[in-house]
């Protein structure tokens, strides 16, 4: 059977368990190929029927206490790849390419967890709908984690389509599979968002970016959604430790994560915030996958993670500080992800009080919540930082029984209790956030990159004292700088200056009027002489992001290196006769004026002047913002792949190793007769191993770090 699409629908039944109530990954340039290329086979697409039973959040026991997680999908067990399904083909150029789809009854979003994954180094991989409207990808060889499992972002809809690119020079792609298809089934409008659980949160609740306060603006960025198993969400947060290196930590609830394989499947998403107040869905491209599982209690509800990719300082991380003192907050707020929509804020302006959240954890190890002030919190909230008035993290949302209509009664694990009431290792946050033990009850937060942003300067073709306007002149309608009668599709200012990075770009919008809220533009960098010539960097912006008569700031998802001439702009599309788009540009200047303004009718590029036969010579208010050179991301990292921290020591030896690897660890410590003192086996995806040599003699020790079939020793001193 052959859909509209030019796909071919197979017919797969599985039986899956539905809970409810309870949604960019690292990637590299590239584009999938076009559904229709003449010449290659049709998609095939595998239609997966999931029976479903219902399941409500998890009540705890007698007092009607629910837990926050949220949960509304399923994820739907599959046996896939390239060897057993799918449809190979090769281009002219000798690229081969495999395709596969997937549709999935009554479902509104699909996302994939690849299982292995391991693919080699020239690799692309693309994720995305029918009509190619949203892209996952490229995933490559980047996205390869030592378990060899990789979930992906969602894509809106109930069809997916995976696209794998081989390059003509490689024989062998490596290992893919397709183990598992994530979905859930909020909406039948599946287009109308890009993400489908945006909106879904009560109306109660209030965007972040609404409260303009320098101690918030730092924090949010600390705060991450995190959706697990296909379709579980809650809220984490990034943790500072003591000395500010930026491991990547995030802290949540406990009951969030039981096991390593939700950890390793996780997704996190960075900066989803609507674009501006009461405003439409956010940016979904900042995502992270994978993580393990550090620490975590069953008696006190908290779950340290570690990112097994590295933060990019495009996604602004900011690690919050902490406070583990015993002393109430008097006021405060949580920033949460509730149902997973975009990031929400609320404000508690009493003090808190100790309490019990009941008998599945230690009793008086909970702040209670009175009464919300403002906003509230929801399932999917849960393992959100409560922020003292300081911006520090005094606790995480376990649960309670706030919702709008009552924002009563919310209860927070205390970071007090979390620290270091259990002695395990994994079972506390002291031995990972403060293992040098420098701290004396609190710690600020920290920025990585906060001096790297002050250095950025913005490019401009318009003086400061030209009048902003738009030319319309010989036009039947619209403008020379957006949609008008001609078609003009392509809008590029040029650019001369030394090889610098570009982060971002800003648009002055002078009008914006969308007919339906999936339009979008692209942002667009070109290399090129005397006009635009090919592309460096794309990214697609949806309109309903834009401000009219603003200043909206374009950030991109990886910084572009230019050469010394470029163009920078934006393409258009023509859905609507009723869609209007176009930017402010400098009034018409006279014969001795510049021009640097340059359009595309779709086929070739011109300079204004000429397109408009002589009568607009202008600029764009298009204005790259640029940087020197980029932050060093490993400059906090040691240069030997092992080190031991604090030497000497009278209670912990810390083993930090640079890379987490698949292999298993072993740690032997030796006096200098060759005895063995301690000898301890520890699992893969090792990052930091507490060492404890309380029972020590003082003296002289060699430590050896056995993973896989390499040994590092050390000399370490116990000092008493």
């Amino acid at each position: 059977m052959t859909s509209r699409y030019g796909i071919y629908i197979f017919f797969v039944s599985i039986s899956v368990l539905l809970n409810t109530p309870v949604k960019g990954q690292l990637s590299r340039p590239g584009k999938p190929l076009p559904i229709g290329l003449h010449g290659t086979p049709d998609v095939p697409v595998y239609s997966i029927h999931a029976e479903m039973q219902s399941e409500k959040n998890a009540l705890l026991n007698g007092d009607s206490l629910f837990l926050k997680p949220a949960r509304s999908g399923s994820l739907i067990p599959v046996d896939f790849t390239p060897a057993n399904s799918g449809a190979w083909d090769t281009l002219s150029d000798g690229m081969r390419i495999w395709r596969i789809g997937f549709t999935v009854n009554n479902a509104s979003l699909l996302n994939v967890i690849f299982s292995p994954y391991r693919i080699s180094s020239g690799i692309r991989i693309f994720l995305y709908d029918p009509y190619q409207l949203n892209v996952i990808g490229a995933l490559s060889d980047l996205n390869n984690k030592s378990f060899s499992q990789l979930a992906t972002s969602y894509v809106p809809g109930n069809t997916i389509i995976i696209e794998m690119q081989v390059p003509a020079y490689l024989e062998d792609f490596g290992d893919l599979g397709i183990s598992g298809i994530g979905c859930d089934y909020y909406s039948d409008d599946i287009f109308l968002k890009r993400d489908e659980w945006f909106g879904t949160s009560g109306v109660c609740n209030e965007d972040i970016v609404c409260r303009n306060d320098s101690i918030i603006e730092k924090i949010k960025n600390s705060v991450v959604r995190i959706v697990f198993l296909g379709h579980e969400r809650c809220t984490g947060t990034l943790v500072n430790t003591s000395q500010n290196q930026g491991v990547h930590y995030i802290l949540t609830a406990g009951h969030c994560f039981k096991e390593e394989k939700e950890a390793n499947t996780a997704v996190f998403y960075f900066q989803y915030e609507s674009p501006f107040c009461d405003g439409p869905d956010g940016n979904t491209s900042r995502a992270l996958s994978g993580a393990t599982i550090r620490a975590r209690s069953d008696d006190i509800d908290f779950a340290l993670l570690e990112l097994l990719e590295p933060v990019p300082f495009t996604y602004h991380p900011y690690y919050a500080g902490w406070d583990y003192r015993q002393i109430a907050p008097q006021s405060g707020l949580v920033i949460h992800h509730p149902l997973g929509d975009v990031k929400k804020i609320a404000f508690e302006q009493h003090p808190l009080t100790v309490s019990s959240f009941g008998n599945l954890y230690k009793d008086n190890t909970h702040w209670l919540v009175s009464h919300w002030e403002s906003g509230t919190t929801e399932a999917g909230s849960s393992g959100a930082p409560y922020f003292d008035a300081a911006g520090r993290i005094k606790g995480t949302l376990t649960g309670g029984l706030a919702k709008c209509e009552n924002p009563v009664k919310d209860y927070f694990q205390m970071f007090s209790h979390s620290w270091k009431d259990i002695a395990s290792p994994q079972q506390q946050l002291a031995v990972w956030l403060d293992p040098g033990r420098k701290t004396s009850g609190f710690l600020d937060g920290f920025d990585p990159y906060s001096a790297f942003w002050e250095t950025g300067d913005t490019l401009s073709n318009i003086a400061d004292e030209e009048i902003l306007t738009v030319e319309s002149d010989g036009l039947i309608w619209g403008s020379y700088s957006g949609h008008n009668n001609l078609g003009t599709s392509g809008f590029a200012e040029k650019f001369e200056t030394t090889a610098e990075m570009i982060s971002g770009i800003n648009l002055f919008v002078k009008d914006n009027f969308i007919s339906r809220n999936n339009r979008y533009l692209n942002i667009v960098i070109w290399s090129g002489s005397s006009t635009p010539e090919s592309i460096i960097y794309s990214q697609s912006v949806p309109l309903d992001n834009l401000i009219p008569e603003a200043m909206n700031f374009v950030e991109f998802d990886s910084a572009v290196q230019p050469g010394s001439i470029f163009f920078a702009g934006f393409e258009l599309f023509y859905p609507a006769t009723q869609d209007t788009f176009s930017v402010y540009m400098a009034a018409n200047r006279s014969l001795n004026g510049s021009a640097t303004a340059f359009v595309s009718d779709g086929t070739q590029w011109t300079d204004l002047l000429d397109y408009s036969d002589g009568s607009v010579r202008s600029s764009f208010a298009i204005y790259p913002v640029v940087y020197g050179e980029l932050p060093d991301q490993n400059e906090n990292t040691p240069d030997d792949f092992v080190t031991v921290y604090p030497n000497p020591s009278s209670a912990f030896f810390y083993i930090r190793f640079r890379e987490m690897k698949e292999e298993a660890v072993n740690i032997t410590l030796f006096n200098m007769q060759g005895q063995v003192v301690i000898n301890d086996n520890y699992g893969p995806y090792q990052h930091i191993i507490p060492v404890n040599v309380k029972g020590i003699a003082s003296g002289i020790y060699i430590l050896r770090a056995k993973q896989g079939g390499k040994s590092y020793n050390l000399k370490v001193a116990v000092v008493k």
